[in-house]
């Protein structure tokens, strides 16, 4: 922390975390600002957008992407990023890379002066004192090992060759090509034929963006990954939108909470079950989690327009208890518990009508401890789903046409932007994953961005994926389910 002291101009107070503090001589603080405050100057793009600032990123948990600059002179926000300091070869910085449990892409430089990054390597650490021990354990270790399997083959080896002693050898076949080895013969038993993977899917129209599992070409049983859509008007008349579970009314959602929460186990009443509650933004994901899960739950839903249930105290507190209870009474071992807000409800910032409180966040962590408690203790999953890039404009505005090529570029907001805003609730999201194994995060940022840009349709295609500031449409949702079911599938919850 003490490298902060050497960055240009004298700070009137350490912030600490993902801020951008304005240091520049030239310019004033506001009065209502001064002395500093810990979120001043969280969301610059909102706050000084045309401000110089020098970044100060100073010590977070997760050390690997924090850096201090020792710039020769001040950016504006739209110049800065985490990677700063790779995409601007000419800027100095001293990157102080700090021990953290991925020390392998850590690093600690020796230098005693500023550096460019062509003389920075993620291996530099291996040089420092410090780090000397933990090479030579984990050579150790590597060592070990190597020694263990090497023992353990040459033990099967000799098993084998005792064996072959007391038993016939089988009868000699010819040699067989790659393909026919996979094939059964006289010999050998017919493997098991392996189950379907789940989120194979076939590539009907190309996208920017490409899931895991494709095939070239869709049969007649074939699920498609994508198809393309000419937009239209009233895009949110469709799907779960004009489902019951979905309603912008308190009492009307309140009516009910019991039915729409209690899920369909089958005949036997076994099958497992995945329970999505929140705002509209939840209301948006059933149509990609019904594809991304297909039978393997039972999805059920109770979504209120602008839900406020992410803070501890509400002014329908009774709803939001509704929700608790009708939760706990159906959770059960192997379940999913997914909950999803609107990012905006996160951030200062004004997208639309719209604009929420830095102070949510910590609300929201309040509010996820109490579910996860109870997640944990069902031996069920929570997973917290994010937002896209919320539209400069409305999408339906910035449809592409023949006399308007560009017109997708008025809804388009910078990569960078996109990286901060929203980023503290991202941030405090990913603490509460690693923290705790039974909590995933799901962000669909990148699958609407190319690497310049986010907007509102689905990249690579003339497909609205937004249809207002910040909502996806039918054709954005389903556009993201085979990536939301890989991502289910990574962490074990789909098989």
């Amino acid at each position: 922390m003490h490298v902060v002291s050497s960055v240009r101009g004298s700070l009137q107070r350490l912030i600490v975390g993902h801020r951008f503090v304005r240091v520049s001589p030239s310019k004033q603080l506001p009065e209502e600002t001064a002395p500093f405050h810990s979120d001043v100057f969280i969301e610059p793009d909102e706050i000084f957008a045309q401000e110089e600032v020098d970044v100060v990123k100073a010590h977070l948990p997760r050390a690997s992407n924090q850096f201090v600059l020792l710039s020769q002179g001040s950016y504006t926000p739209e110049q800065l990023s985490d990677n700063a300091f790779v995409r601007q070869p000419s800027w100095k910085v001293d990157v102080i890379k700090t021990l953290s449990t991925r020390a392998s892409s850590q690093f600690v430089l020796l230098s005693q002066g500023s550096c460019t990054p062509g003389q920075l390597s993620d291996t530099a650490f291996f040089r420092h004192p410090t780090w000397k021990m933990f090479v030579v354990m984990g050579l150790a270790l590597l060592a070990t090992v190597v020694f263990l399997v090497a023992l353990q083959s040459w033990v099967h080896s000799n098993d084998v060759g005792h064996l072959h002693h007391m038993t016939p050898l089988p009868r000699k076949e010819g040699n067989k090509s790659a393909v026919d080895a996979l094939l059964p013969s006289s010999t050998q038993h017919p493997r098991p034929t392996a189950a379907p993977n789940p989120c194979m899917c076939c590539k009907c129209n190309a996208t920017l963006h490409v899931p895991k599992s494709v095939l070239s070409t869709c049969g007649e049983e074939q699920r498609p990954c994508f198809v393309e859509h000419t937009p239209y008007n009233h895009w949110f008349l469709r799907g779960p939108f004009v489902e019951p579970c979905w309603s912008d009314d308190v009492a009307t959602s309140m009516a009910r909470v019991d039915k729409c929460l209690t899920p369909d186990r089958g005949r036997d009443g076994k099958g497992r079950a995945m329970f999505l509650i929140g705002d509209s933004h939840a209301a948006m994901f059933v149509t990609a989690l019904r594809e991304a899960v297909g039978k393997s739950y039972s999805l059920s839903f109770q979504a209120l327009g602008k839900s406020e249930c992410f803070r501890l105290k509400t002014s329908y507190q009774s709803y939001c208890t509704a929700l608790l209870e009708a939760i706990k009474k159906n959770l059960r071992s192997g379940d999913v518990l997914l909950l999803s807000f609107a990012i905006w409800q996160f951030s200062p910032y004004k997208v639309g009508m719209d604009s929420g409180s830095l102070e949510n966040v910590h609300e929201y962590a309040c509010v996820l401890n109490k579910w996860h408690r109870l997640v944990s203790a069902r031996n069920a999953t929570m997973i917290m789903l994010g937002d896209p890039t919320p539209s400069k404009q409305p999408g339906l505005s910035c449809v592409p046409t023949a006399s308007s090529p560009n017109a997708g570029s008025l809804c388009a907001r910078p990569v960078e932007w996109s990286d901060l805003y929203g980023r503290h609730l991202r941030e405090q999201l990913h603490i509460l994953e690693q923290a705790w194994h039974d909590v995933h995060f799901f962000d669909p940022r990148a699958l609407f961005c190319t690497e310049q840009a986010c907007g509102a349709m689905v990249p690579g295609t003339h497909t609205l994926a937004i249809g207002d500031y910040e909502h996806l449409t039918i054709e954005g949702s389903y556009y993201i389910w085979p990536f939301l079911c890989s991502f289910l599938q990574d962490k074990g919850i789909l098989r």
